[in-house]
């Protein structure tokens, strides 16, 4: 979903066209809804449903971000732990888990029940990416952050590279791709990095990657990049104007790529052709994140509360239940089938603003822990332990908490 200064990276700039705009692209310029938080006046273009998505919200508290320096020592402070923050980018694993983050090093991970927080990361730093394969989990954050989290714990894998990663896929385990700013594309593969010229520096913001169906990337001016061989050859499939935000492949071929100003293109194994939807509002939402059950069950969800499904061949808006998300800025969504056949659609954005599709109606969905905790301890060094409900175990450790 979006960038952001954390870690040092530098502003992007697009084809030469001069910095991106480091304002909230991501403010809809219609009423935000309850609880947001408004336009900020010094910030040029807030409301333009095209510009780029910089970075959390300089107004919005990141989650984790640790214990206010201002407040006494001795003195008691809340933490709640249903308000996890902004969440920037989810993935759900084939075994039914999905996986979120966000601001300020936020991991959670969800069986099926609260989102819980994943061990703690090795730094608070933004994170707008994630997915896996098997038991390893890739994230991709600001300032070059590439993290895989498996049985042994965390690592830096140490990206070449200062700017802001994106998005990430992976093909397998030893096979990852990283996009990011300035037409980043970075393939970590046999434990090695190989930085990938592309041609362009104009910034990328999403990535899908299968073995069978190949590597595809798009971004800024409504381009993709499809690698062809040892390349990347970059194709024009939306106006110039539109900033693609995400892409997402069908396990049969089919691809959804979604952007700003609500666009929504689909290749049919032919050709990219442009869709039309229901959307109500104009110009039309700009859309940050896209998933599907199977090539006919495809939703994509963005700014003031858009949620558009794809079924039986058209693109409809669908009507959020709420009643407290009902216009939430939506920054990711992930869905799953359990074994049982269960169907588990999640949506979650800005300021822990969450959503669950429950049969074919989207409702209120709490993006932390709800579980009662019984008990805590914390040793000499401040390292706190609580435990609770369902084997819940959690560790709090210089203000930020994991489990």
């Amino acid at each position: 979903a979006c960038g952001g200064d954390g870690g040092g990276a530098p502003d992007a700039v697009a084809d030469g066209t001069g910095p991106s705009d480091p304002g909230p692209g991501d403010t809809p310029p219609s009423d935000p809804g309850p609880g947001d938080v408004p336009d900020d006046p010094a910030v040029p273009d807030a409301a333009d449903p095209g510009a780029p998505d910089d970075g959390p919200d300089a107004d919005v508290p990141s989650a984790d971000a640790g214990t206010d320096a201002s407040v006494p020592p001795g003195v008691f402070q809340v933490l709640d732990l249903t308000q996890v923050g902004s969440v920037r980018g989810m993935w759900a694993a084939p075994d039914g888990t999905i996986w979120a983050v966000g601001d300020g090093g936020l991991v959670l991970r969800s069986d099926g029940g609260d989102f819980l927080p994943a061990p703690i990361p090795p730094a608070a730093v933004d994170l707008f990416g994630v997915a896996g394969d098997g038991p390893a989990v890739f994230v991709a954050g600001a300032g070059g952050t590439a993290w895989r989290l498996d049985v042994s714990g965390w690592t830096d894998l140490q990206a070449p590279t200062a700017y802001d990663l994106m998005a990430v896929a992976a093909i397998a385990q030893d096979d990852v791709f990283f996009v990011g700013r300035e037409g980043t594309i970075l393939n970590y593969k046999d434990g090695a990095w190989d930085v990938q010229p592309t041609g362009i520096t104009s910034d990328l913001f999403g990535v899908t990657a299968t073995a069978a169906g190949g590597v595809h990337v798009v971004g800024e001016f409504g381009g993709l990049l499809q690698r062809q061989g040892a390349n990347w050859v970059r194709s024009q499939i939306a106006g110039p104007g539109v900033t693609l935000r995400a892409i997402w492949r069908a396990p049969d071929g089919r691809m959804v790529a979604v952007g700003s100003a609500g666009t929504v293109l689909l290749h049919d194994g032919l050709s990219w052709k442009q869709q039309l939807t229901t959307e109500t509002v104009s110009p039309g939402r700009t859309l940050f994140a896209v998933t599907g059950l199977d090539s006919e069950d495809i939703v994509a969800v963005g700014d003031d509360g858009a949620v558009i499904r794809h079924d039986a061949g058209k693109w409809r808006m669908v009507t959020v239940a709420g009643p407290y998300n009902t216009f939430a800025d939506l920054r990711a969504v992930a869905g799953a089938v359990s074994p049982d056949g269960t169907v588990r659609m999640v949506a979650a954005g800005r300021e822990s603003a969450g959503l669950e599709r429950v049969d074919d109606a989207w409702n209120d969905r709490v993006m932390g822990v709800t579980a009662d905790l019984h008990g805590v301890d914390v040793d000499e060094a401040g390292t706190a332990v609580a435990v609770g409900e369902r084997g819940l175990v959690l560790v709090a450790r210089d203000g930020r908490i994991g489990s």
